[in-house]
């Protein structure tokens, strides 16, 4: 039934339901009767395959079983063909819309848990090096798309909402308060990087997670690279 898609309605096809003759409430009945299983399958998958393991959380599990018992509850039950049965049927919706009243809440309550979810553990792994020290700073938070990697490192590219951006550049904000999204971090962290022959190196898979690499000399003997110096180069370093 989640492959079948649904039928949307208009606010006056919706008052048919109940202002018209029995004749034509029972054909909406029968309606509703397919449309309320195409409508529940669909929620109990996409609330299934919800991302970042907001489909584990106990609040979305719940809201899975609601919609599942409804979809079972209709399906258990035929198409109404007489007022008899449209009113049996009528009253177990009635019982399902007060029992899912709370299922919004619900579902909100898994983004809580995820949010108070502990913070994980920090991997830290050292080499022995005797140039080079590289750090690998990981994520996964869902990747970015190759075709946006590009803007990472642009000033002009921000990811803060406009109204926090012109909060930024009018000075509403305090610097310590927010200091993100502004296009900074990253051209500035690899302009000082290569300052002193080091490199940072961005990759990502989208879906998944992504990865910075920060390269720099371990003995911290490489002379900065001053503009206009005849040794002044900035080769990528590559990984």
């Amino acid at each position: 039934m989640a492959k079948v898609s649904p039928t949307p309605l208009t606010l006056q096809q919706m008052k048919t339901f109940a202002t018209n003759g029995p004749e034509l409430r029972l054909k909406a009945s029968a309606f509703l009767h397919n449309e309320l299983q195409i409508r529940f399958a669909r929620a109990v998958v996409e609330l299934s395959e919800l991302p970042l393991g907001l489909n584990e959380t106990a609040p979305v599990k719940m809201a899975i079983a609601n919609y599942t018992t409804f979809l079972h509850d209709v399906a258990a039950m035929k198409a109404p063909s007489t007022p008899e049965e449209d009113a049996i049927f009528t009253s177990r919706i009635t019982q399902m819309k007060k029992q899912g009243s709370n299922l919004v809440p619900m579902i909100c309550g898994g983004l809580h848990t995820i949010k108070t979810t502990p913070r994980g553990i920090d991997a830290l792994r050292l080499q022995d090096v005797q140039v080079h020290l590289t750090i690998k700073i990981s994520d996964e938070g869902g990747g970015v798309p190759r075709s946006e990697w590009r803007k990472l490192w642009q000033y002009t590219y921000s990811t803060a909402d406009d109204d926090m951006e012109n909060s930024i550049y009018q000075g509403q904000v305090n610097f310590r308060d927010h200091f993100c999204g502004g296009g900074y971090g990253l051209p500035i962290s690899r302009l000082f990087a290569r300052y002193f022959g080091g490199e940072v190196t961005f990759v990502s898979s989208e879906g998944f997670g992504s990865s910075v690499f920060i390269q720099a000399h371990r003995l911290g003997k490489q002379a900065e690279l001053v503009p206009g110096h005849t040794n002044f180069t900035l080769q990528p370093l590559t990984f």
